[in-house]
């Protein structure tokens, strides 16, 4: 297990009036993935965790080494502190901008700590770190996570929280799904009016073959109407037999004798000769 000790007095009666029993313990898992940010929370021979501590007031610091996943311990003695402390690493494990605010600390840090200490020579400051305001532990922790095991958003391609918690992210995780659910909408618009066209369609279809079922029928009587017109010119003779001959005369020209070989017989009606 590494620890490492934030400033603690000298005296022996300070070391044990803050002994494991009397702290607060807040635990953070760090992903495998995240094992390489173990480095930028220690800092240079423990600078950063050193400024974490002095600046939110907790005890010690202490990543796990034969834990699965490896674990950041925050000790303290007030829930404050290890909660302001828990947001600073949850900010270097989940924020990209605080992240690599710190990194590049901690390289003017080694800058200025490389070479041989001069006259009027100051020992490196650890770098300093920003507290998120109103900070819950637990809340932010896993909106953390979720952000970091989630795809990234379109509308931001970083994919970074906001230096001050995590609403930035959810803002933008937020959107993502609106523009999801809005998509899905319009494919569900876009499926219902397919299906409004396909009945269109098909109606269209019933209408033409009715149609052209109505225009054979027209065509059918049209035919049968102009066949009907089609009669022999003295059809109207209703005198004529069926073999052509002359039928029974009228009672009023019953007694009249039959007329000369030679005048046509539809003479005596006033009709044209047959």
């Amino acid at each position: 297990m590494i620890m490492a000790m934030g400033p603690m007095g000298p005296a022996m009666n300070e070391r044990k009036r803050f002994r494991d029993e009397d702290m607060i313990v807040h635990t953070i898992p760090i992903p495998k993935e995240l094992n390489d940010l173990i480095a930028v929370i220690i800092g240079p021979g423990g600078s950063t965790v050193k400024s974490i501590c002095m600046e939110t007031g907790v005890k010690r610091i202490e990543i796990t080494k034969d834990t699965d996943p490896r674990t950041a311990l925050i000790k303290g003695s007030t829930q404050e502190a290890v909660n302001n402390a828990a947001a600073v690493i949850n900010s270097i494990l989940y924020d990209k901008n605080e992240r690599e605010r710190i990194r590049q600390t901690q390289m003017l840090q080694r800058s200025a700590g490389g070479g041989p200490p001069g006259p009027g020579h100051m020992p490196p400051q650890p770098p300093p770190v920003q507290i998120p305001p109103a900070y819950d532990p637990s809340a932010a922790a896993a909106a953390a996570q979720q952000q970091y095991y989630s795809a990234p958003s379109p509308l931001d391609p970083a994919g970074s929280l906001s230096s001050h918690g995590m609403s930035g992210g959810l803002d933008a995780q937020s959107q993502q799904l609106q523009q999801l659910y809005s998509a899905n909408n319009n494919a569900v618009v876009v499926q219902q009016l397919q299906q409004n066209v396909n009945q269109m369609l098909s109606l269209l279809n019933d209408i033409s073959t009715r149609l052209g079922t109505l225009e054979n029928r027209v065509t059918d009587v049209e035919r049968k109407v102009a066949t009907s017109q089609q009669a022999p010119a003295c059809a109207g003779l209703s005198g004529l037999g069926a073999n052509g001959g002359v039928g029974q005369l009228p009672p009023t020209l019953a007694g009249l004798t039959s007329a000369p070989p030679s005048l046509p017989v539809a003479g005596l009606y006033g009709q044209p000769a047959c």
